[in-house]
């Protein structure tokens, strides 16, 4: 049996499009991507794929997009209730949240605390 990365689980992408001009909708052709939620000005995809962290995060921004930052206690409560609708492992799920500069330094991909 071939060993897997612990980076490489099957892990599940949540894809944010931030619409700068107000509207509640998402992107055009993101309708494919997967599972669509719509937050506030903001398109949440999810997408089932087996990717690091790293490909997962390259992955969405040459969609148009970037992982999902969950700044306030709505949105991650918006998001913990979408998973569970769609039936999504909620441990398993990148998002865009990150440590890469400084071990356990968590900063959101924004570089904002």
């Amino acid at each position: 049996m071939k060993n897997i990365s612990p980076d490489l689980v099957k892990y599940s992408i949540l894809i944010e499009f931030n619409n700068s001009t107000g509207a509640s909708v998402c992107p055009p052709g993101v309708q494919q991507l997967g599972h669509l939620h719509v937050y506030s000005d903001t398109c949440l995809v999810l997408v089932r794929n087996t990717l690091s962290w790293k490909d997962a995060r390259t992955s969405c921004i040459k969609t148009g997009g970037d992982l999902v930052m969950i700044k306030d206690a709505d949105k991650q409560a918006f998001i913990l209730k979408a998973l569970s609708a769609d039936h999504w492992d909620q441990d398993q799920v990148w998002i865009g949240a990150m440590d890469l500069q400084h071990e356990g330094d968590w900063r959101w991909v924004d570089g904002r605390l």
